[in-house]
């Protein structure tokens, strides 16, 4: 298979973080790739998804998202009641409830600072290198406040912004930190930064994305990075984990329990390939034998069938009570039989439930031949 990332202008400028392993790191030859523009992880033979991603589509709980989005539309309505009214006046009531409706989006996007950004920036800080000019108020805030942490926690940095991958299992994910904390021991924990806003200002409602995030992260199997190496996962603590949640104003942090949240993250990750798959569980049914629909009293079927509308109607065949379902299944044979087989097939295949006039036609012409109705 080709690797899609050989291909011209599919990799970013580097960074100076995760783009090699540190040098005194043993590492072999890598097909692992981290694909930027899709946040998607590649082994060189099938993607594989990130574990933000099957924490958000397999277990994530987002009732606390409902009070954060109403909050949010609650204060944009009071505070900004003169532009909502402008807008109804000379734009009309749709502009203005669309305008109500995505004040929590307005509210996180401009609150949120890139998680690569910040990064970058701490290390070139750290590192001696040239820091952008003109660089975002926020931005070095957040990152000075970054810097504090390490300094008030001394912590010993092993790395910084790290791939991770379990192969076995079927995921990846990137670390922002992993590194010695001492208070917590001499094994080398998880890390990982959030600048979100809300979350900073409400950290109960993301606990349990939290905990199954970093639970993933320290049963990797294997670190890897941008130059195509890699290395065995480095033995860190599968018991405890730190969120630092850095704003311009400070940062906070939490540890977590990833021990407990481990068998979630599991029931998560099946989750997200149930989801995927689901498409799979259904299908279209076919007709009863004819054998075994001649079987069907015509008694039972009779009522439903003078409830069918006119010829001049198309006739809608969908789910019902018993007398209909039955109905469905004994025409549908009898149809089988009038119908060319291709056309029916075709009708079969596409789950047709809308029959066109030339359709009905020949099923009430079947039915008088029955001689089940009138």
């Amino acid at each position: 298979m080709t690797d899609p990332f050989d291909a011209p202008g599919k990799r970013p400028a580097p960074q100076i973080h995760f783009t090699a392993a540190p040098p005194e790191q043993e590492t072999r030859p890598s097909k692992l790739r981290f694909e930027h523009r899709r946040h998607m992880y590649f082994d060189g033979k099938k993607w594989l998804p990130s574990v933000t991603g099957i924490i958000k589509r397999g277990g994530e709980d987002q009732s606390g998202l409902f009070g954060y989005y109403a909050g949010q539309a609650a204060t944009c309505a009071i505070e900004q009641a003169a532009e909502v009214s402008r807008l109804r006046r000379l734009e009309g009531d749709d502009v203005a409830h669309e305008f109500v409706k995505t004040a929590a989006d307005r509210h996180r996007d401009k609150a949120t600072v890139s998680g690569s950004d910040l990064h970058d920036v701490v290390d070139r800080m750290q590192s001696g290198a040239e820091v952008p000019e003109h660089l975002h108020d926020n931005v070095r805030a957040m990152a000075e406040n970054v810097i504090a942490f390490l300094n008030d926690y001394q912590v010993q940095v092993l790395y910084s912004e790290v791939r991770l991958a379990h192969r076995s299992m079927g995921y990846c994910g990137t670390c922002d930190t992993i590194g010695v904390v001492p208070q917590y021991g001499n094994a080398p924990i998880c890390v990982d930064w959030k600048t979100s806003a809300s979350m900073y200002e409400n950290p109960k409602y993301s606990h349990a994305k939290n905990a199954m995030q970093l639970a993933p992260y320290a049963r990797a199997e294997t670190m890897f990075w941008d130059d195509k190496t890699e290395a065995d996962m480095v033995s860190v603590s599968r018991d405890v984990g730190l969120i630092v949640m850095v704003r311009p104003e400070g940062y906070k942090v939490y540890d977590y329990d990833i021990h407990r949240a481990w068998p979630q993250f599991e029931r998560a990750f099946a989750g997200y390939h149930w989801w995927r798959e689901a498409d799979s569980l259904g299908r279209p049914a076919r007709p009863n034998p004819p054998a075994v629909a001649e079987e069907v009293k015509v008694e039972e079927i009779a009522p439903a069938v003078e409830a069918t509308p006119a010829a001049t109607s198309p006739v809608v065949l969908g789910p019902g009570d018993g007398g209909v379902a039955v109905e469905r299944h004994y025409l549908l044979t009898q149809i089988e039989e009038v119908l060319d087989p291709a056309t029916f097939d075709d009708l079969w295949e596409n789950n047709a439930t809308i029959w066109t006039d030339e359709h009905t036609e020949a099923v009430k012409a079947r039915i008088a031949e029955l001689g089940i109705a009138s």
